[in-house]
């Protein structure tokens, strides 16, 4: 008879206190006695969950693929006899010694927020409305500060583009931002840059401050906190939830997906962004990378660049020629609506694709526990159930950052003291 269980192994090097290298034999013995303790409960099948970065930033992967290979002997050797890992960020990696699955973690955790609130978003396209939305994140990046600054320069924000957006907060990063719209604006003098910067500061709640102090670029001396408690912070607890509010005047979305993994060759991943937008059944822009773009179109999601003046402006490799005619094309879409009809039934289409990956993901959590054995509470509580990051974040257990010494002078993690030991 088979007993599974699901087994969170991503076990995320804190690159500010260790390598790789110095943080592989850590990860070896914690998953050891991760597998340890499962066959001590008379489990035979684990399915190992990859969830947050999945497969996406992976540059070691020869070693990641003998890591793998590693953990199914070690697992045999304990009395577990089937392995697999599930990935929830990438759908494909080559060579791996076991069979895995893809669980779109995001898409999961954004369904589940929003599953008690369907009936709130909205049921068909609007088209009498006048504005366009776009919802912002880390400020640097070309598709972020660069096109706000594009649309600002344009006059279509605020006027013609509801938006989110959080000027940069790190050190590092407000050296990149400033030095990025220099480039892109060489006659912007600092005086306009920062009007723009106090002219586009927006959100829809305060929920994204409580984890601030654990994103952007930081150097060591700036950060001195362990990473892993960022999953004490209200963000990370549902990341994906706004007020549906958000989209009732607005036409369509500039979809500024997230480009963390850019460069890396691997774009099989969509974020809360799209996915929200498809919900709340709107026809988009997407601003992304053309690897996305393509992901997106096999996915089987309608683009809508048919009905744009640069129909191919995803694939555009160029970022500042994208980003431009991204502009280009949102300006149009405010102003000629003769394509109303066929987008209303493009954005239908996609929200049903959406519904049906959504089935498809219960198929397979189904098949996990009728197939894999694995239990219903386990599903519930990893899967079924979740809305953010915090159960599936591993906190590092503290004998593991033996040059740092915890002094939680405050309940608010972020304000904690954390020195170092002299």
């Amino acid at each position: 008879m088979k007993k599974g269980k699901l087994i969170n192994m991503e076990w995320m090097c804190d690159y500010n206190y260790f390598t790789d290298e110095e943080f592989d034999p850590i990860r070896t013995k914690l998953l050891q006695d991760q597998l340890d303790e499962a066959a001590s409960e008379g489990v035979n099948v684990v399915l190992g969950l990859w969830f947050l970065d999945g497969f996406l930033p992976i540059k070691r992967k020869e070693a990641f693929i003998k890591h793998i290979q590693d953990l199914k002997d070690y697992a045999a050797s304990v009395g577990i006899n089937e392995f697999y890992i599930a990935s929830g960020h990438g759908e494909d990696f080559e060579g791996l010694p076991v069979k895995h699955y893809f669980f779109d973690n995001v898409f999961r955790i954004c369904m589940n927020a929003y599953r008690n609130l369907m009936d709130r978003c909205p049921q068909e396209w609007d088209p009498t409305k006048e504005k366009a939305l776009l919802l912002g994140g880390m400020p640097d990046r070309c598709n972020r500060i660069g096109l706000l600054a594009r649309l600002y320069e344009d006059g279509l924000v605020p006027n013609k583009i509801d938006h989110t957006f959080f000027p940069p907060w790190a050190p590092s990063d407000k050296v990149w931002c400033r030095d990025y719209i220099r480039e892109i604006y060489p006659d912007w003098t600092d005086e306009k840059y920062e009007k723009f910067l106090v002219d586009c500061e927006k959100r829809v709640d305060d929920r994204y401050l409580t984890c601030m102090p654990w994103y952007g670029n930081y150097t060591t001396e700036e950060f001195d906190r362990p990473w892993y408690e960022v999953r004490d912070t209200e963000w990370v607890k549902n990341p994906v939830l706004i007020d549906s509010k958000v989209y009732e005047d607005c036409l369509f979305d500039i979809v500024s997906e997230g480009p963390n993994y850019w460069g890396t060759g691997n774009y099989q991943f969509l974020t809360e962004k799209l996915w929200r937008c498809v919900m709340h059944r709107r026809p988009f822009i997407m601003a992304g990378w053309p690897g996305q773009w393509d992901y997106l179109e096999q996915q089987g999601f309608k683009t809508f660049a048919e009905y744009l003046p640069i129909p191919n402006y995803g694939k555009i490799e160029d970022d500042e020629e994208r980003m431009k005619a991204i502009v280009v094309n949102a300006k149009y879409l405010l102003d000629n609506r003769q394509h109303d009809e066929e987008i209303a039934k493009d954005v239908e289409h996609n929200f049903q694709v959406l519904m049906q990956k959504n089935e498809d993901q219960r198929t397979m959590w189904r098949h996990w526990h009728d197939d894999l054995g694995i239990d219903w509470w386990q599903l519930e509580a990893l899967i079924v159930n979740r809305v953010g990051y915090s159960d599936i974040i591993l906190n590092l257990p503290e004998e593991y950052l033996p040059q740092h010494l915890y002094n939680p002078t405050t309940e608010d993690p972020a304000e904690r003291d954390y020195k170092k030991v002299e």
